[in-house]
């Protein structure tokens, strides 16, 4: 993956050049992403809908162990968006969807220094809603080793600072992609630090989405 070959752009997303994803890390270099959040609607004991987290691989060169979005990516050169989250989502979690499913969230620009790496990135936003259980998932396992529905009421609460944590059903992945039932007790402290509280905005969008509102964003 380190070898995977990446456009890289200038501050205002424009392609420059092309460079591989272990020179982006390594020297700072602008490049393009996809996320994908998949909200989970009231089924299988989340009462008020969830919105799908994973938790990285403790192999990962960016923010090993943390939980993050559903699903993320970087763009192969050339690649278009929509495509990119397509595959992402199948190679990932199993997940096949056509690209009207695909709901435009919006567009971040970020940056943040993880150990030795520094990592910008710009990134196109979609949601899903997914509405299968946990188990029927098949999950990447080199990358990901917990599926972990937020419940999005709760999840504000841990935001907001109203709860310090929460218990929540979660899945394990086992090395062969499949999942088993777990249970984990979260944190503020178990996510991928952001300066401009992503996850809580995400958890907005995602109980607008849940309540049938238009016009969502990230």
């Amino acid at each position: 993956m380190s070898d995977e070959l990446l456009d890289i752009l200038d501050d205002n997303g424009n392609v420059i050049g092309q460079g591989t994803r272990a020179e982006a890390h390594a020297r700072g270099l602008w490049h393009r992403t996809a996320h994908v959040w998949v909200i989970i609607p009231p089924l299988h004991g989340n009462r008020d809908g969830a919105l799908l987290f994973q938790r990285r691989s403790p192999s990962k060169d960016v923010a090993p162990n943390l939980l993050d979005v559903s699903v993320g990516g970087h763009l192969a050169r050339g690649e278009d968006v929509l495509h990119a989250a397509q595959r992402e989502l199948q190679e990932e979690l199993g997940v096949r969807v056509r690209r009207e499913a695909l709901r435009p969230l919006g567009l971040r620009q970020t940056a943040g220094i993880h150990g030795r790496s520094t990592d910008r990135e710009f990134q196109t936003l979609f949601g899903i809603e997914e509405r299968k259980p946990l188990s029927e998932y098949r999950v990447e396992a080199r990358e990901i080793t917990a599926l972990i529905p937020i419940p999005v009421e709760r999840g504000l609460a841990l935001f907001s600072g109203e709860i310090g944590a929460l218990e929540v059903k979660s899945a394990c992945v086992c090395p062969d992609g499949t999942t088993e039932p777990a249970m984990e007790q979260v944190t503020p402290h178990d996510f991928l630090p952001s300066r401009d509280r992503y996850f809580y905005r995400a958890l907005v969008m995602a109980r607008r989405w849940l309540r049938g509102e238009d016009h969502l964003v990230i």
